[in-house]
């Protein structure tokens, strides 16, 4: 079962990498889908603006139009021999006809300019489609982000409870991990986070139980809890696939029976356990081990 559980791990380790590769991918293509929803606004608002233009432009092409019409009108009417005024005439004519040309050009310039945007209108569908996959990536990782930290608490409190009860520390009924979820203010928004309590219970000499907290404990008692924690992160992340042993040192607080018992409990979770220890310690522990007494 533990070859299983170790297997699992390992498994589940590769898997969080890869995912926290996507993670940081997602994260960047969720920054890119933010600044093109601001730029597809700012578009859309612009195309608003061009549409209005290209209506008062049109307005003003039929009104010279109409214009121009009622001169060449009047130029046909005009047969009296003031050539003076006809001349003047047609030079409002020419006058009124480049004007007219030129919001003709004008009005062409601004088609081309909405056609342009809305071509790049059609990537919004494209970059809704990619948040939606995002977004069940996102779902994906948070999931299994959620189960490596829940075993993670599992491991650390089924050795502590393991060591507490070989080591038997007076009046120490019970240390453990309580994992919770609170939220928390990132920017503008909520996000949901995990968090992580020591929880630790003691015992009167009459036997009624009460909450305690680290800063009362003994300065053995904490070293053992650094040692589970290590020993829980050192199997949950399958350190040692890539790091087959461990090295304990500065075990002094420790009285020395008890660090006999803690590394044979270490010993039959880690490859290969190496320990510095003093020499009245190193007497305590069993003599089938191979020693090094000089360097």
């Amino acid at each position: 079962m533990r070859r299983e559980r170790l297997e699992e791990r390992s498994e589940i380790s590769s898997e969080l990498e890869e995912h926290q590769e996507t993670l940081s991918k997602i994260n960047e293509n969720r920054t890119e889908y933010r600044q093109a929803q601001r730029r597809l606004d700012s578009i859309e608002d612009e195309i608003e603006r061009r549409r209005d233009r290209i209506d008062d432009l049109t307005d003003d092409r039929e009104a010279l139009t109409e214009e121009i019409d009622e001169l060449e009108a009047e130029i046909d009417d005009l047969e009296t021999p003031d050539q003076s005024d006809v001349l003047d005439q047609h030079k409002e004519v020419n006058q009124l006809e480049f004007e007219l040309e030129r919001k003709e050009r004008e009005r062409d310039e601004i088609d081309d300019e909405i056609a342009s945007i809305e071509e790049r209108l059609e990537e919004r569908s494209t970059l809704e489609e990619r948040r939606e996959d995002v977004t069940d990536e996102l779902t994906d990782l948070r999931t299994r982000i959620d189960q490596i930290e829940k075993t993670a608490v599992e491991s650390f409190n089924e050795h502590m409870e393991n060591l507490l009860e070989i080591l038997e520390y007076e009046n120490l009924d019970r240390i453990w991990i309580d994992r919770t979820t609170r939220e928390v203010r990132e920017g503008r928004r909520k996000v949901t986070k995990s968090s992580f309590d020591l929880k630790i219970v003691r015992s009167t000499d009459s036997g009624a139980a009460y909450e305690d907290t680290i800063t009362h404990l003994s300065e053995s008692e904490r070293e053992v809890i650094g040692l589970v924690f290590a020993l829980a992160g050192y199997l949950v992340h399958d350190v040692y696939e890539t790091l087959p042993f461990m090295l304990l040192d500065s075990l002094e607080a420790i009285d020395a029976e008890r660090i006999a018992t803690l590394l044979e409990y270490f010993e039959s979770h880690v490859p290969y356990l190496v320990v510095a220890l003093l020499e009245e310690d190193a007497q305590a522990v069993d003599g089938n081990h191979a020693q090094i007494t000089e360097i």
